[in-house]
């Protein structure tokens, strides 16, 4: 089975060589990287293109238009070698040694999977070098529509290798954080087979700085995964009855939760006015009333205080 491994950059000198030499050092040789260059400016340029010898490794550069426009790019252009799974892995993160191996072999002993993710690890707290005596066991990850909708994500998404058929349904949304969010919904609903390696292959970074670790990064993941509900809604609502017992009460429960998140990351990093209409500005019908009075509020007394802290 060939992989297309996508890997999107941006400003990433500090960590793109780890993540790249771990790709190069799966054991499973049968892949394909694209590097999308989401318009750095740092040296990350430079450090890729001693790599370029490699004739699996690709390099694009385009102007900045976020992760998950990076990822699209690769897709589209990945489709041209016909690659049977795709999967991903960020620029400041790295892959065990097996880790495209043991995906693999879970899809060829597990034909009906679609997706197989893996555990995650924190890489400062990831023992090196880490070896794994035994096949880590597979396990099916039921009910993720209703997690993804009540709860988040229970596995890593970039850790995903994902079947390129699932990529003629629905791609990552454009927007800068959270871009992963939709696509996963969609096929859950669809009644996608997720399975899940139960060994923590995927090791991940914790930088300072990064945008999912800023209020910033608050703000988007709760207004990507507002536009993921709402988009299904308004797109594909008559599967939505079909699957669901009570489509409703899922979505207005689901909008209040990450409604909540979006107001709770404006407070941190909006102000003034702007800060103060923003409750108003993401409301709609399916937001209980009583949340919106009340996350206006919140938000009103913080542009209060921001206003009497730098006056």
């Amino acid at each position: 089975m060939l992989t297309q491994i996508v890997l999107p950059v941006y400003n990433a000198e500090s960590t793109i060589s780890c993540s790249v030499e771990s790709v190069i050092k799966q054991t499973n040789k049968n892949w394909i990287l694209t590097v999308v260059d989401d318009g750095s400016t740092d040296h990350t340029r430079e450090l890729i293109a001693p790599y370029l010898e490699n004739p699996q490794i690709k390099y694009i550069y385009q102007s900045n238009s976020g992760p998950g426009a990076a990822r699209n790019t690769a897709i589209n252009l990945g489709c041209a070698f016909q690659p049977d799974i795709f999967a991903f892995i960020d620029a400041d993160d790295c892959w065990h040694p097996r880790k495209l191996q043991y995906q693999i072999d879970t899809f060829l002993t597990h034909p009906w999977a679609d997706v197989v993710v893996t555990d995650s690890a924190n890489y400062h707290s990831f023992p090196s070098p880490f070896y794994l005596e035994t096949r880590p066991p597979v396990h099916a990850i039921n009910n993720l529509f209703t997690t993804l909708c009540t709860k988040d994500f229970p596995f890593h998404p970039a850790s995903a290798a994902i079947k390129s058929s699932l990529f003629e349904r629905a791609r990552y949304t454009e927007t800068p954080q959270g871009e992963d969010f939709f696509p996963f919904l969609y096929w859950s609903l669809l009644g996608r087979n997720f399975l899940r390696l139960k060994a923590p292959l995927y090791i991940e970074r914790s930088l300072p700085g990064s945008l999912q670790r800023t209020d910033a990064g608050t703000l988007f993941s709760g207004e990507s995964r507002l536009n993921g509900i709402q988009r299904l809604k308004d797109e594909h609502y008559d599967l939505l009855c079909s699957r669901c017992h009570n489509p409703a009460t899922l979505v207005a429960h689901a909008k209040k939760r990450f409604y909540k998140r979006a107001t709770s990351g404006a407070r941190a990093c909006l102000t003034g006015f702007e800060l103060i209409r923003y409750p108003l500005f993401r409301a709609d019908r399916d937001i209980p009333a009583l949340v919106v009075f009340t996350e206006s509020l919140k938000c009103l007394a913080y542009a209060a205080w921001k206003i009497t802290r730098t006056g």
